[in-house]
């Protein structure tokens, strides 16, 4: 009866009232704490509980015979009860068990190699035209994302969200693999390979909360791999005076970082990958100084 009005007989009959003189909402408004307030929202409320756990590494060599690096890897969970990145998630499916949101978060990242480096090229470096050059780069490789399987939220009970349930036995996530998985393509209208099987979640029944949690604990999207790379090269015109020609590449080697699968139970295109990251791209640069 949570969905039917406060004057409808079924409601009279069970013996709800309604909670002041000319409400009008439903039986599950009349049951809030403040039902003449449709929303009360708590900022900054010190509400949730995270774990973070990690080991770090980390190399570097500073500045001498003209190279400099500096390489990191971490190895993490993160576990919460709250959202860090997503609004949608602000709020509990349960807001009387927040132990069921425990799991892990939006921001793990279980690993994450990261290098920077700056080499000034040895060669002929006493030579104004031929020396002088130096290469440098930041390279970036980490696991994937985070996966949060959504149902449409249908619970009258002012929750946050509402999660599907799993089919037993019934595989989460196909076996292609990231070189031979192929994204939906708009323009061509080819459909693409599927990463994540609808046939393994079913919307849970009306007035029932889902069994999955937050976020898959052991299915992720596909992980990141960058190099941005800078080729310089630095012309000594006089003491205060120097010109300085660049050319640096985002993405050098064009690797294709796919995004995430959509997620959403309702959506056609549920366990398909429609986008990507950016493509190679080049810029030149000049500078003087003087």
């Amino acid at each position: 009866m949570l969905t039917r009005n406060i004057t409808d007989p079924a409601v009279v009959a069970a013996g709800y009232r309604p909670p002041y003189t000319g409400f009008r909402g439903t039986l599950a408004q009349s049951l809030r704490a403040f039902p003449h307030y449709l929303t009360i929202t708590t900022l900054d409320a010190p509400s949730g509980n995270s774990t973070y756990n990690a080991m770090f590494v980390k190399s570097e060599k500073r500045f001498s015979n003209g190279i400099q690096f500096l390489v990191s890897y971490a190895v993490s969970k993160n576990i919460s009860d709250v959202s860090f990145t997503n609004l949608d998630l602000a709020r509990p499916q349960d807001q009387y068990n927040r132990q069921a949101e425990k799991g892990i978060t939006d921001v793990d990242t279980p690993q994450r190699l990261a290098a920077s480096f700056s080499y000034d090229l040895p060669f002929a470096r006493q030579n104004r035209l031929l020396g002088g050059w130096s290469v440098s780069g930041i390279l970036t490789y980490e696991s994937g994302s985070a996966l949060r399987v959504s149902a449409p939220n249908n619970l009258p009970i002012f929750n946050g969200h509402l999660r599907p349930n799993h089919v037993p036995g019934a595989a989460i996530r196909s076996g292609v693999t990231r070189g031979s998985f192929r994204p939906q393509n708009a323009l061509s209208g080819e459909q693409g390979d599927v990463l994540l099987s609808r046939d393994a979640f079913t919307t849970p029944p009306a007035f029932t909360l889902g069994t999955l949690g937050t976020f898959l604990p052991d299915i992720r999207g596909f992980g990141r791999r960058n190099e941005n790379l800078s080729l310089l090269k630095t012309f000594k015109a006089a003491e205060r005076r120097s010109i300085e020609v660049r050319a640096d590449f985002f993405n050098a080697f064009n690797r294709r970082n796919l995004a995430d699968p959509v997620q959403d139970l309702s959506n056609p295109a549920f366990g398909r990958i429609n986008g990507q990251g950016a493509a190679r791209i080049v810029q030149l640069g000049f500078r003087a100084d003087f």
